[in-house]
């Protein structure tokens, strides 16, 4: 029964590290087309969309510049991968595994 519990607990620290991951993303895309088009509002003469506006973006945006901080093994490596919907960082339970990729 204790190795269940267990598996459950880490499911579902799994599970909120993945919504993390997703949230993140989308927010930082929400601020950069945000950004995007109030420079180009600003530019343009035109009014500057309200916060919280839906936007439309007419092509796409560079990259997004993204920083993770925090104390060490704390899932860092893991949420970037969850961002990068790829596994870029090789990650796991002992301190000071995860180096820095070069991207």
């Amino acid at each position: 029964a204790e190795g269940v519990a267990w598996a459950a607990m880490l499911d579902r620290k799994r599970e909120g590290k993945a919504a993390l991951a997703r949230h993140v993303a989308r927010v930082a895309v929400e601020k950069q087309r945000a950004a995007s088009q109030a420079l180009e509002a600003d530019e343009s003469g035109t009014d500057v969309p309200e916060a919280g506006a839906q936007l439309e973006v007419e092509e796409p945006l560079g990259p997004v510049r993204l920083a993770i901080m925090g104390l060490p093994n704390v899932g860092k490596s893991t949420l970037l991968n969850r961002v990068l919907g790829e596994e870029r960082v090789v990650t796991g339970p002992e301190p000071g595994l995860t180096r820095d990729p070069v991207m």
